[in-house]
């Protein structure tokens, strides 16, 4: 086989995570679509045909290039050997994929209001531990 393409076993690995990558196992959004996936990753300068990702989904092998797998990985949030089978995400970062990928979206002004607003939460829930631990330490 050449060295430049992928067996069919990392193929279907590939596909598989794409797949559950594309299902977005999250109540708060509907599955992710074609026409979606590669009008962002357009925007972001990986430019991908809406049939480019139908047949990364769907075709009986592929072969994608390795900036396709960056540029799938940086949109889903997940780590870039993801794709290839070298890292599982952590089940706890589904929602900070999907805050990520929001984050992106939002305008500078946006993003510095919501990174203030999350670590004004932060402060808030050290305080109330350590209320908790306070009140919990007199009796």
């Amino acid at each position: 086989m050449p060295a430049d393409q992928v067996d069919e076993a990392t193929s279907r690995l590939i596909q598989t995570r794409l797949r559950e990558l594309f299902a977005a196992d999250d109540e708060d959004r509907p599955p992710y679509t074609e026409v979606e996936v590669a009008r962002v990753l357009t925007a972001r300068g990986h430019r991908i045909s809406v049939e480019g990702i139908r047949k990364l989904l769907q075709a009986p092998r592929i072969n994608p290039k390795a900036t396709t797998l960056c540029a799938l990985a940086d949109f889903f949030g997940v780590p870039k050997g993801y794709l290839l089978g070298d890292d599982e995400p952590e089940p706890t970062s589904q929602m900070a994929r999907v805050m990520a990928r929001s984050f992106d979206e939002l305008s500078p002004r946006s993003r510095t209001t919501f990174a203030r607003l999350i670590d004004e939460m932060r402060e808030l829930e050290k305080a109330a531990g350590a209320a908790t631990e306070h009140s919990g330490a007199a009796d």
